[in-house]
């Protein structure tokens, strides 16, 4: 089988697992750094070219497209699926979790727990919204961010009047989201392959931030999720329409809830911590799109 793997960098935690993964099940697999690429329309039909060379052939793709790339890395995931390459997850269900008021609104709609969101560009209508979701401090997100990036917690409604109208001068969209105090810095991170749980861990903040991300100095633990859990992960990968994606749940008073769905998790954190091969499943899954 061959593979492509859309990711910008060879050294990359999990793009060197993934195609170590593929190649130790004996896969031909190349890495396609989308800023070394052009697509295009040509007599022959959609084409796709790396370093001058036309690719052709691809089995399958498996997109690790950043978020500083969205836009045309899901261009160039589209020339493969118009040329038939099975993809790990599809352009459209990468959309829909990479615009995060659009994956907040699929969720709810389907009854999947999300926390209370908010989202207008009216600079009059802000002023009520923080106690709508019960008071300061609120969540200010930017609908495309990841790894805690583009994510700020206002602790007063001067705090939030000021920072609404600089992120919107700046042209900058955002939702609000109600602050979680009783999840403490704390989140369920689950990875979910193909309709599964295979791995899950409990994540905590550094001192001093709220957010539990690893790279930013949060720790992680060993989780074994209960089924409600594991069920409401399943439920919103299957919602967005995700064939993997990294699931955070946070546990409030009112039972857990979703905070988001990423779509190219990370696998250092999740493998370190579960002592898991997540690669070798992603490429299992991967050989039976073409099976």
């Amino acid at each position: 089988m061959k593979i492509g793997i859309i990711s910008r960098g060879h050294a990359l935690y999990s793009t060197r697992r993934i195609a170590e993964a593929g190649r130790r099940r004996n896969h031909v697999v190349r890495i396609l750094d989308p800023h070394r690429m052009v697509i295009g329309v040509e007599d022959d039909g959609v084409v796709s070219y790396h370093d001058g060379l036309r690719l052709q052939g691809f089995d399958v793709i498996i997109p690790r497209i950043g978020v500083s790339t969205t836009e045309y890395g899901l261009a160039i995931l589209r020339q493969f699926e118009l040329n038939n390459s099975a993809v790990v997850n599809s352009s459209t269900s990468i959309r829909n979790s990479r615009d995060k008021f659009h994956a907040i609104q699929l969720m709810a709609a389907a009854g999947v727990g999300v926390p209370k969101t908010l989202y207008t560009q009216n600079g009059m209508a802000v002023r009520g919204m923080a106690e709508r979701l019960g008071g300061t401090p609120v969540v200010l997100k930017f609908n495309q961010g990841t790894q805690g990036t583009g994510v700020i917690i206002c602790d007063s409604e001067p705090a939030l009047q000021s920072t609404a109208q600089a992120l919107w001068s700046l042209d900058q969209n955002f939702t609000l989201q109600e602050f979680i105090k009783e999840s403490e810095g704390e989140d369920i991170r689950m990875i979910v392959i193909g309709g599964e749980v295979v791995g899950s861990m409990r994540r905590t903040a550094a001192a001093g931030d709220f957010r539990s991300n690893l790279h930013r100095g949060g720790t992680s633990e060993l989780f074994e999720p209960p089924q409600e859990y594991i069920d409401m992960a399943l439920k919103a990968v299957a919602t967005l329409g995700l064939d993997i994606a990294g699931v955070d749940i946070l546990e409030s008073d009112r039972g857990p809830l979703i905070l988001e769905v990423n779509s190219s998790p990370g696998l250092n954190g999740i493998e370190t911590t579960t002592r898991k091969d997540l690669a070798e499943k992603l490429i299992i899954f991967a050989e039976g799109l073409v099976s």
